[in-house]
Formats: C-alpha cells, sequence, structure tokens
C-alpha cells in the first residue's frame, strides 16, 4: 500500500514538475514576445528565407546592357561637403558651411535601380488619382522610357490585389511595360527591407533612384523606402519632380510640404537629380564613375 502511494506520488510530484516547467517556459517566452515585439526563438525555422524566396517575387530585374552617363546632383548640408559628398575635417572634425553642395557624377545604370513607389490609379480618392496621375504623365512616364533607353532595371512597388482591395492597380502604360517584360513589378506584402536589400544585391545594385509616392510617406517610410535602403548601405538619389507629398487642405497648389520633404531628404538620405538634368543627361565617354557598381 505505501508503495503505491509511493508510486502515485511520485507521478503526481512528475507531473507537477512538469506542468511548472511548461508554465515557466511560457512564462518567459511572453516576457520574450514582450520585450522584442518577436519571439525569443522562431516558432518558425527559417521563416525569413522563406518568405525572401517567393519564386513570384524574386525573379531577376529586367535589364538591358546601359552606357555610363554624367549628370549633376544636389544636397544641402549644414557642415562643408568634399566633391564626393563626404564630410570635410579641420583637426578631424567637420566645420559648419551651410549650403547646397553639387556634385559631379557618373552614373553606370546597370547596377543603378529606378524605383517607382505605388504608382496608384485607384485610390479611394479621385483628387488623389488625379493629382498623381498627372505627376505620372507628366514626369514619371517620360523618365521611365528614358531611363530603360539608358539601361537601368526599373522595379515598381504595389499592393498585392490577392491581399488588399484598393491601391493596387498601377497606372495603364506602367502596367503596359510591366506585361511587355520592361519593367519588373513586386508587392510589398512579399518584401521587407532585408529581402529587398537582399533581391537587390544578388541583381548587382548598388544604388537606388526613387520616385513615386508619397514623398513624405511611403517613398520615405515603407520597408522598401528611402530610409530603409540607407540603412541597408544602398546610395539613394531621388527626383522630386516625379513625386509629389501628401499635403494639407491648403497647400496642394504650392506643394510646400513636399518643397520641405526634399529639403529634408537631401540633407541625410538622398541626392537629388533633377528631372531636366536626367532628361538631358550627356553619354560618358572613359571617366571614373563616382557611383560604384
Amino acid at each position: 500500500m505505501a508503495v503505491h502511494i509511493i508510486k502515485k506520488t511520485s507521478k503526481q510530484i512528475i507531473c507537477i514538475l512538469l506542468t511548472s516547467l511548461a508554465f515557466v517556459g511560457v512564462f518567459f517566452y511572453g516576457v520574450g514576445v514582450g520585450i522584442t515585439h518577436q519571439p525569443p526563438v522562431s516558432t518558425i525555422p527559417d521563416a525569413k528565407n522563406v518568405l525572401c524566396s517567393n519564386s513570384d517575387a524574386y525573379k531577376p530585374v529586367i535589364r538591358m546592357e546601359g552606357t555610363a552617363y554624367t549628370l549633376t546632383t544636389a544636397r544641402l548640408s549644414y557642415f562643408a561637403l568634399d566633391s564626393n559628398g563626404n564630410l570635410k575635417l579641420r583637426n578631424s572634425l567637420p566645420w559648419r558651411a551651410e549650403g547646397l553642395y553639387l556634385f559631379n557624377r557618373t552614373i553606370d545604370p546597370n547596377g543603378v535601380a529606378v524605383v517607382i513607389m505605388d504608382p496608384w490609379r485607384d485610390m479611394p480618392s479621385e483628387h488623389l488619382n488625379e493629382y498623381n496621375g498627372n505627376i505620372i504623365e507628366s514626369h514619371i512616364l517620360p523618365f521611365v522610357n528614358r531611363a530603360l533607353s539608358r539601361g537601368h532595371p526599373i522595379i515598381v512597388l504595389t499592393n498585392d490585389p490577392k491581399s488588399v482591395k484598393y491601391n493596387t492597380k498601377i497606372h495603364s502604360e506602367l502596367q503596359t511595360l510591366v506585361e511587355n517584360g520592361n519593367v519588373r513589378m513586386m508587392f510589398h506584402q512579399e518584401l521587407d527591407d532585408e529581402c529587398f536589400a537582399a533581391y537587390l544585391h544578388s541583381n548587382g545594385i548598388k544604388s537606388i533612384v526613387y520616385t513615386g509616392f508619397a514623398s513624405n510617406v511611403c517613398v520615405l517610410g515603407r520597408k522598401t523606402g528611402m530610409i530603409s535602403m540607407k540603412s541597408q548601405g544602398f546610395q539613394i538619389f531621388f527626383m522630386p519632380e516625379a513625386s509629389a507629398a501628401m499635403e494639407f487642405a491648403d497647400t496642394w497648389d504650392e506643394q510646400p510640404i513636399h518643397d520641405a520633404t526634399t529639403k529634408i531628404i537631401s540633407q541625410w538620405v538622398a541626392e537629388i537629380i533633377d528631372f531636366d538634368e536626367f532628361m538631358n543627361a550627356a553619354v560618358s565617354y572613359g571617366l571614373e564613375s563616382n557611383v560604384k557598381n
């Protein structure tokens, strides 16, 4: 009888210990999630690799061999910059020399991708559809056609219509370029900053020219946007004429938000490319590229 009780008690003790261990494990797992906002140990092995290997999203960029060309880019800076855009130093310290700095860049289009962010025509706002549509037709489409002729890989970023009911359809002429195999289209739902960076690096891309909408929202802030890709080590350029900001009710005509955003971008994220400068840029002959590929 005593042996039976001991065996029963032992089983109970083991059950209690196992239950306690399970409770402790769940507790610390919850603490980890609460602190890091993600599981301390991945519950799905190599989940990132699964996301990054989507066969439809990660087809190679579409490119034609291009010839290097030269253009002038611009940045605003509080401190003095040299001709390569680096800080000038005196006694190992930068010094104040506020102003607009210009750079003569020789660009090899084989390693410089053009990103068109969210060129939608089905937004739940007719004002935005019309406003952004005018910029697409007046600047983005001419820029894209010239960029294609120069040999740049071009990527359109948009939403997957399987996941989102609106903000998915892109301008019809861009859609035709996608269907004809001239432009690669990728979905936000299949990307994050690390995946997008890995995709670009695997295709030999070292620099990105950003266009699209909105300059102060998605172009800057998306995981595939300028700030994230700057952090991933890419050289970033921005063409403000081929973009626009989300303005206030009384600022759409003058676009002060877009102007201010462009200045902020030029201070630290990207060098500014002027639309007319790009369209008229001269072919480079034997010059060393400042945009390394």
